[in-house]
């Protein structure tokens, strides 16, 4: 049966991903479609982006079901991370800022996000922002929340 899912991520990490590091990207790219059992039918390209005011690493992956897609950004966004986990930044060391977008026509669930942070994980996966939503008949929410790796309890909320 067809579904029409789409996983919207905004996440934080320590770090990210240099501009030599295109074929590790791919690599990840690779196994997060391998780990959420979906089919690779384009090949990933990762690629760096020198524009200025948009200097990061993005890249994309074709699935069997639609696509797999991230922009990270090499400057620090604390307006664009503060707007999404407000008090919360206190508690974050990261300020790398990631964009994703995963849809299918496939299955998805919540413990789909564990293959993200997995994918996140090599640059020091902080935060993650979710929003799953059913694209069938229009835009129909299923879920939203937040998920931290690790939140020091005497820095949050201060």
């Amino acid at each position: 049966m067809l579904k029409h899912l789409q996983f919207l991520i905004q996440a934080v990490t320590k770090d990210y991903p240099k501009p030599h590091e295109e074929s590790f990207m791919n690599g990840q790219l690779c196994d997060l479609v391998a780990n959420i059992n979906m089919k690779e039918v384009i090949a990933p390209r990762s690629v760096y982006v020198a524009s200025p005011g948009n200097e990061g690493m993005t890249g994309q992956i074709g699935i069997e079901t639609s696509h797999i897609a991230y922009h990270v950004w090499d400057k620090v966004h604390v307006d664009a991370l503060t707007l999404t986990y407000g008090s919360m930044m206190s508690a974050i060391d990261g300020r790398s800022l990631w964009q994703m977008d995963l849809y299918t026509c496939g299955c998805l669930s919540l413990s789909d996000l564990e293959h993200i942070k997995t994918f996140l994980r090599p640059f020091g996966f902080q935060a993650m922002h979710y929003l799953l939503i059913d694209r069938e008949n229009g835009f129909k929410k299923l879920n939203e929340g937040f998920i931290y790796e690790t939140i020091d309890s005497n820095k949050a909320f201060l």
